[in-house]
């Protein structure tokens, strides 16, 4: 049976290995990418060259640059503006990129960046089911390597999210596994070697720091006395081995960061601050049901939502397992990976500590809930050998083996039916993507960017030559503008909104902030999308084309003038009420321009539907741009305008007028137009 699932592992990771390979093009480039592959690119052409500025051969005829080494981005411009995360796994995607597309050109410019992911992921299978199999059979290391595998979030961002969370999952497993297997060997290399590997992931994010949690409860649980004897008994080597370690992890770190170099302290400090900043809160940051005695719930919720069912219960069991037997085990391996899952999801559930969008940024948790599930598949199989042994039944333990590898088979039919979108993936507990929408899970359908792609191929295919195409509130980096058709011209510049001049826009449509924005509103309250991009029946991703044609009819055909509006001014405020609730799509305000009053320069809007409960408008501050080009809050002399997006209200309140302004002195009146 050994020699079966030994194949079996072999074969699922060559699949994963030729499946990732040829469907790479089918992901897009996460938010993040610029900023990490620019710099990544910087750094790695100074290694490679020594030079700062990036040489003008590279961008003329028969040089073949990437999208990302771009020129006024090179190292200068980095060792000023750096400061955030490590770079090592930047530098890391960047020389596959170098080598498999500027290089070899047998992948595409931005698919040679994610093959570090692939690549990454695939050794680190092959590792993880030699480790599991010597420490807890094969049957238990197959489970192990298919629950990986298969976790939706962890296969689809090894495809994207190749520069942080995935590497950083990768670097800090192998980094407590090797160290695990250096102590017990008392292993010189071993010990050497998970410094090594520690600096990979010390290098890529300050998650590695800590691992020390986890090993300092392994060593614990292990017994004061029984380390402190196996380290003194160890050899020279081992023992200056064990303290070398983090000294060699943190030159790989300083190494590969030239931006430290400039001021090693100072820049060191900065980076830890940043982490401190996106890591810890002085306030809440979800609803109250996340909070349990002060504890956020917000991951554990996360993780037990979006687990596949078969992988969820087979962890379960091998928690069970471990809490029951981890204890009598010798060297305590099984309550030591149960440390390894804890531990990250614990730091990001205490009190005052932060986290958003998911888990990815803890992704560490998954390779160990996945050991887990081969431990407790384990479990099962040998409660049910001694129960029948006792029962003196006949041991028909190789057909649960087999039904219990057959029950992976509806995770993996659902993400082949997701694809290229699996990491947006909850299960069946919560009603899938469409009941974590209904929950309003914070984080629901967030794909880094990645869906974007998608409807760029849609825009490549069916744009008429030479259009226009703006996002609908996001960053132009969010798309590569080379991934468009050469023809095809991206600006936001080209946001029309009202005017309708029909230019495409693509804008992603899943849980977040993009409420806010007009620009956002505008495309799903006015718009028809022409493409979607759509799981569970829940739209990610839409292409809108803003022209009379693709309207709404209803916005055409019902907008018009709104009478019987009453202006009150209170102190420093000014009360717009309508006469009933309107769909306000317009709104102007007049007054007389004199010599004794000032333009309003300063003050906020907020609308509400029954005057009680008000929330700020999209429009934010009085003068706050629209974000169309041609729109201007002054159109003319004595006129204060602003444009909404078919919202809801029947009063609008300003605030923090000045009396000296014109607009509180001497109001003339109010226009406005809805639906």
């Amino acid at each position: 049976m050994k020699r079966i699932y030994t194949t079996a592992a072999f074969v699922l990771i060559g699949v994963y290995f030729v499946v990732s390979i040829a469907t790479l093009s089918h992901y897009g480039v996460n938010w993040d990418e610029t900023a990490h592959a620019t710099r990544g690119q910087a750094y790695l052409y100074y290694f490679l060259t020594g030079k700062k500025q990036y040489d003008q051969a590279l961008f003329g005829q028969g040089g073949k640059s990437s999208f990302y080494q771009m020129e006024n981005l090179a190292f200068g411009y980095q060792m000023k503006r750096d400061g955030d995360h490590p770079v090592f796994s930047d530098i890391a995607s960047s020389l596959f990129n170098f080598v498999f597309y500027q290089r070899l050109g047998i992948l595409g410019d931005f698919e040679s960046y994610h093959l570090y992911g692939v690549a990454l992921v695939t050794a680190f299978l092959l590792f993880l089911y030699w480790w599991v199999a010597r420490t807890y059979g094969t049957f238990a290391a197959l489970v192990s390597v298919i629950s990986l595998t298969l976790y939706p979030l962890f296969y689809g961002e090894s495809h994207y999210n190749v520069q942080k969370d995935i590497p950083e999952a990768v670097y800090v497993t192998v980094t407590a596994l090797v160290f695990y297997e250096a102590w017990l060997r008392r292993s010189t290399r071993w010990m050497i070697a998970s410094g090594i590997v520690a600096g990979a992931a010390l290098g890529t994010k300050l998650n590695i720091i800590f691992l020390s949690v986890p090993i300092g409860l392994w060593l614990f649980a292990l017994g004061a006395k029984r380390v402190l004897h196996h380290f003194v008994l160890s050899s020279r080597p081992f023992r200056f081995a064990f303290f070398l370690a983090p000294i060699i992890a943190f030159g790989i770190f300083f190494g590969s960061w030239p931006w430290v170099w400039q001021n090693p302290v100072k820049n060191i400090a900065q980076s830890l601050g940043y982490y401190r900043q996106i890591g810890l809160t002085t306030a809440p940051m979800m609803l109250g049901n996340y909070y349990v005695w002060g504890f956020n719930t917000y991951a554990a919720q996360w993780i037990y939502f979006t687990t596949p069912i078969v992988t969820l219960i087979l962890a379960v069991v091998g928690i069970a397992g471990t809490v029951w037997f981890g204890l009598k085990e010798k060297y305590k391996t099984s309550l030591y990976v149960l440390f390894l899952f804890l531990i990250p999801i614990l730091r990001v559930s205490l009190p005052m500590t932060s986290i958003y969008g998911g888990v990815r940024q803890i992704m560490e948790y998954i390779p160990p809930m996945a050991m887990l599930a081969g431990v407790g598949a384990g479990f099962l199989i040998k409660i049910y050998k001694n129960y029948t042994r006792y029962k003196h039944y006949k041991d028909y333990s190789f057909l649960l083996q087999v039904l219990i590898l057959l029950s992976f088979i509806p995770i993996t039919l659902k993400m082949i039916s997701m694809h290229p979108n699996e990491s947006v993936y909850f299960n069946p507990i919560i009603g899938g993507l469409a009941g974590a929408r209904e929950r309003n899970i914070p984080g629901w359908g967030n794909s880094l960017g990645s869906t974007y792609r998608q409807g760029v191929r849609w825009i490549n295919a069916h744009a008429e030559e030479g259009a226009k195409v703006a996002m609908a509130f996001e960053l132009l980096s969010s798309i590569p503008k080379s991934d468009f058709r050469p023809d095809i011209k991206y600006s936001n510049l080209y946001r029309s909104g009202q005017k309708r001049e029909g230019e495409y826009i693509i804008g992603i449509t899943h849980q977040g902030d993009s409420a806010r924005y007009l620009n956002y509103r505008y495309v799903q309250n006015f718009l028809v999308p022409l493409y979607q991009v759509v799981v569970d029946g829940v739209p990610l991703l839409k292409v809108w084309k803003n022209d009379i044609e693709h309207t709404i009819p209803s916005i055409i055909q019902d907008t018009h003038a709104i009478t019987g509006i009453e202006v009150k001014r209170i102190g420093d405020k000014i009360i717009v009420e309508f006469p009933h609730v309107v769909r306000l799509t317009k709104l102007s305000l007049f007054f007389n321009e004199r010599d004794d009053c000032t333009l309003p320069e300063e003050g906020q809007l907020f609308m509400s539907v029954d005057g009680q409960s008000w929330s700020q408008s999209a429009a934010g501050n009085l003068l706050e741009s629209a974000s169309y080009v041609w729109f201007k809050h002054h159109s003319e002399k004595g006129k204060l305008m602003y444009l909404f997006a078919a919202d809801y209200l029947r009063y609008l309140k300003f605030t923090g007028i000045y009396e000296a302004t014109c607009l509180h002195k001497y109001p003339v009146r109010v226009e406005a137009e809805g639906i």
